[in-house]
Order: structure tokens, then sequence, then C-alpha cells
């Protein structure tokens, strides 16, 4: 497309040949026949692309690109999927790239015929890539699920792919018609790489259109790598997802501020700061917890969010407070518990990790019946195809990680890695390893550690 203002929609079909496909759209463009080819390429202005299926595809399903390609909408389209939203007929590469020098784009909208959805591609779901590609948004899209929003039906990589010197980006919003469900992707979410100053907000990552569903991306919620000054927050609810909720990486990521979220129920830890991430701020360190009020230290003068969790994560938001000069804080309000934790923010923008959980009440604690010693136990079935379940038992609240490891002593996939209660645990391996793929048929040991105690057992996958 080289003109502006066109206008390519298929929904005006219903009215000149009746409703052929009742629950999504009536044209399908299908790239099986096209050679090397995108579906669409936009090198304009002021363009709007509606209503279409766009699947199979050997290269994008939708490019918009160059300085002169802004402004343009992309809206009420299945991309990556059959005509009914529900089997994967992915495009080669992603389902929609935004590319140099294109800025004011629009992927998605606030009402249910514009919502997009956005799965089964091979690369990404949407990229937005290169110097210039600034200053887009992405609202109101199923990226990853089928069109209930509650089934998997993921890209092959991210959900959200922002890099390469992209600025100034925005996926979701502040209301619930802006939100975009981002799930069930092979590898992570949302992940911005050598990207400034975007922002991620009011997103489900990792859940279905209910909140309820668990749709974990493969990788982590969120990954930033070699980026400054993003934004995460506020009101995402980041769950379910295989790594982290939100992990930051490198020395060279720094100012990335994560802030008022939900973020629960993720393999390892809620946020995850290494190799210099975020400067490793140190977490707080909560030292007081009463039914009124949240007291502990901090770093000087950083701003200081207050969760409740049932681990060591933060589910709900409670409220925000400043430490003093000295890192003294306390915040004033009745927490939801079980554990509290906090955030640090300093000055700079680098939000911490999450603190190390304390309990709300030492009477829920008591209720609990507590084991009286660690132990992992032996998996059953085993031999084993395709699942198993593992038991284990903790004596006190600990971080513990559970990993599967091969014969030759490589790791090849980590179930858990968080802080828990004292209590008896199950979990599930599915014989897939950290990248989604079955393993071989043969020998694993699962592999429990806690402070001062590992244990080990075998298992036998059969194939």
């Amino acid at each position: 497309m080289t003109d502006d203002n066109t206008i390519i929609e298929g929904t005006t079909q219903t009215a000149n040949q009746g409703d052929t496909n009742p629950n999504g759209p009536e044209i399908e463009i299908d790239g099986t026949n096209a050679g090397e080819a995108s579906g669409f390429t936009i090198y304009a202005a002021n363009n709007i692309i509606k209503g279409l299926v766009i699947n199979r595809f050997t290269q994008f399903g939708i490019i918009i690109t160059g300085s002169s390609a802004n402004g343009n909408v992309v809206s009420g389209n299945y991309i990556g999927t059959d005509v009914s939203g529900t089997s994967d007929m992915g495009n080669t590469f992603s389902g929609v790239i935004i590319y140099t020098g294109s800025q004011d784009n629009i992927i998605g909208g606030t009402t249910a015929v514009e919502h997009n959805i956005i799965s089964g591609n091979d690369w990404s779901g949407v990229e937005i890539q290169g110097l210039g590609a600034d200053n887009n948004i992405v609202i109101g899209n199923y990226i990853g699920t089928d069109v209930t929003g509650s089934e998997d039906l993921g890209n092959s990589q991210y959900g959200v792919h922002i890099w390469s010197f992209a600025k100034g980006n925005t996926v979701g919003g502040a209301t619930a018609e802006e939100r975009n469900i981002i799930s069930g992707n092979d590898w992570s979410g949302v992940g911005i790489g050598h990207s400034d100053s975007n922002r991620v907000w009011g997103n489900y990552i990792g859940t279905g259109v209910s909140g309820t569903e668990d749709l974990g991306n493969s990788h982590d919620g969120v990954s930033i790598v070699r980026s400054q000054g993003n934004t995460i927050g506020p009101n995402n609810f980041i769950a379910n997802n295989e790594y982290s909720g939100v992990k930051i990486k490198s020395i060279e990521t720094i100012s990335n501020t994560i802030t008022q979220n939900s973020i629960t129920n993720n393999n390892s830890l809620g946020i995850d700061n290494v190799d210099g991430g975020n400067a490793e701020l140190t977490p707080p360190i909560i030292t007081i917890v009463t039914s009124t009020f949240i007291s502990g230290t901090a770093p000087p003068n950083s701003t200081v969010e207050i969760f409740s969790d049932s681990t060591d994560e933060g589910a709900i938001y409670e409220g925000t407070v400043v430490a003093d000069a000295s890192g003294n804080f306390t915040w004033t309000g009745t927490p939801t518990g079980p554990f509290i934790t906090a955030t640090a923010t300093d000055a700079g923008g680098n939000t911490s990790e999450f603190s190390t959980p304390v309990s709300s009440s030492v009477e829920d604690q008591a209720q609990v019946e507590i084991p009286g010693a660690f132990k992992l136990f032996q998996n059953y079935p085993n031999p084993f195809n395709p699942n198993t379940q593992i038991d284990f038992a903790l004596a006190e609240f600990c971080r513990v990680s559970i990993s599967i490891y091969n014969t030759l002593g490589q790791r090849i996939k980590i179930l858990v890695d968080k802080y828990l209660p004292a209590g008896h645990y199950n979990i599930h391996w599915d014989g897939k390893d950290a990248y989604g793929k079955q393993v071989a048929g043969g020998v694993y040991f699962i592999c429990m550690r806690v402070d001062g105690f590992s244990a080990f057992k075998k298992a036998v996958f059969l194939k």
C-alpha cells in the first residue's frame, strides 16, 4: 500500500453476501500459494486494515514500514488463525511488524469489533522494531490465545516484542477495553530489548480474559534487556508464567520502573533483577507487620510499594510510602495478607525485587499442619508419560528450588524457585524442557534444594 487514506475492510462483506462466518471475519486472505510474501505491506499513512483473516504467509501477516507509514490502524482481524479463531494457521514470521521509522500506528482498538486475534504465528504476535519505530499503540488484542481469550494458541516467540531502538511505544492502557491478553506464547509475553521509554500497563499477561485461566507464557511475563526508562504498570496482572513475572537483565538495563501491578503465581521470582539489572537495587526489609501498620527499611528516600500475596510475590497492591533519608518507612493501613512483601524504587527509576515476605498473622500460620522435616517424595507415576506428580514437604517458611536434571548433570527445567510457607505441596512435570520441547525417553533426576537440605529422586520418562 503506497497511497494514504486507503481502507481495506472485510466487514462490508456481510452486507453484500450474508454473514457466512457469524463468529469472525468473512474474508480470508490465505498466503499458502503466495510464494515468498507478506499479507500486506504498508508504506503510506492513515490507512486501515480491518475485518480480515490473514494467515499462512511465508513472511509477515502485515508489515508497516518506513518514515511515511504513520497513523495506520490494524483492527478487527484474525492474524495467524483460521476463520474461527480457534486453530493455528500461523504466518511464518510475525503476525504484525511495525518497522523502522513508522510512528503513531494503532494495533487494535477499544471496542469488541476492533480487537485483533494475533496468535499462532511462527515468530512473535506483534513486533515493533528499529530506530524511529516510535509512539505506536497496541491495545485491546488477544495475543497468544484463541478467539475466546481462554485457550492457548500461542505465538512461537514473544507475544509483543519491542526491540532495536524503538521508543515511546505503549502496550495496553488505563481501561479494561484497552487491555491486551498476552498469554500462552512460547517465549516471554512481552520482550523489550535495546529499546527505551516504552510502557506496558493494564494488561493480562499469563492468564485469560476472565483473569482465572492459567495460560502462562513459557518464559517470563515481561523481560527487559539492555533497555532503560521503561515502565511496567500500573494495573498489569502478571501470573502463571514459567519463569519470572518480570525479569530485568544486564548492567545496561537500568531505570526500569515496575509499579502498582498484581504479580503472582509465577514459577520463579515475581521480579528478578539479574546481571546488574536495575542496578540490583536492594529490596526493602519488612521489620514489623501489625493489623494497622507496616514498618521497615529501604534505600533512603526510595518509594516503597506494599503488597499482599499467598507466597513471595505481590498479588494485591496495598499502597505506597516514601522512605526517609535514613531509609525508614511506615505504611499505615490494614493489609490483606497472608504474607506481606514490598518493593523499592529509587530516584533513578530502578525498582527492586520483592522483599522477603513476612506473615501478616501468627494465628493463621499456627492453623497450618507443619511437617516435621523437609522431604522430597518419589514422583508418581514412575515411569510416566505424559505427566508425573512430585510431592514435597517444607518444615519452615523458606526459598525452595525444584529442578529436573538429565544424566549428564545438565539442568533442563526449573519447576519451582520461590519462597513458600511451611506445608505439603505437589507439582507436576509434563516431560518438557525449559523451551517447551518434549524430552527424550530415559532417566532424569528431580532435585530439591533449600537452605541446608537437598534431595534427589530418579524419574523415568517413557516415550
